[in-house]
């Protein structure tokens, strides 16, 4: 054999060899990084947000802490059904329903929920929604009504008579979600 075709076949084999050894690696640094990604998504999935009680009144102060919003973002469906009067958003007839349900998704959805709960005061207060919302706008407390409801869950009424706003939040994975704004003031 000469000299020249000697050399080729060991540089074919030393590619060769050199290309497993590279495969290899990589796929051992893809399997790696899979692994790495499995397991950060096993930890956010494990250091999902708890309960913040199960006591429901609780949960309400937490849920509307003027502080911290992490409890609402949580707590609170994507989408949200938003019930209003049909007359609000469509001209009615005699066969329309009396209130129209939509979806709100994404942050929007919070909006829907304008009251927050301040520690120092131990009262609920309704807040701005596009303003100030760490400030309360009143000095007495806001009224509140609690009622249960099927399955655990909870109805929850801010303000009087004509002046309502109501809340349905139902039980779901341990905790309560804010499932339902209605607003039928409108």
């Amino acid at each position: 054999m000469k000299a020249w075709q000697h050399d080729w076949k060991v540089r074919v084999a030393l590619l060769l060899a050199l290309s497993a050894l590279l495969s290899g690696c990589a796929s051992s640094a893809l399997a790696d990084s899979g692994g790495a990604n499995a397991a950060r998504k096993h930890d956010k999935q494990g250091s999902a947000t708890a309960c913040p009680s199960q006591n429901f009144t609780t949960f309400l102060q937490r849920y509307a802490d003027a502080s911290d919003d992490s409890v609402r973002l949580h707590f609170t469906d994507d989408p949200l059904e938003y019930e209003v009067p049909t007359h609000t958003v469509e001209d009615e007839t005699p066969s329309s329903p009396p209130t129209h349900v939509s979806a709100r998704s994404g942050r929007s959805r919070l909006a829907l929920f304008p009251y927050r709960y301040f520690k120092n005061a131990q009262a609920f207060d309704r807040i701005d929604p596009q303003g100030d919302q760490k400030n309360r706008q009143g000095s007495a407390p806001y009224p509140v009504a609690i009622t249960t409801e099927p399955a655990g869950g909870r109805k929850v009424d801010f303000g009087m008579e004509y002046e309502t706003d109501t809340y349905l939040f139902k039980r779901k994975l341990d905790c309560w979600y804010l499932a339902r704004v209605i607003n039928l003031r409108d």
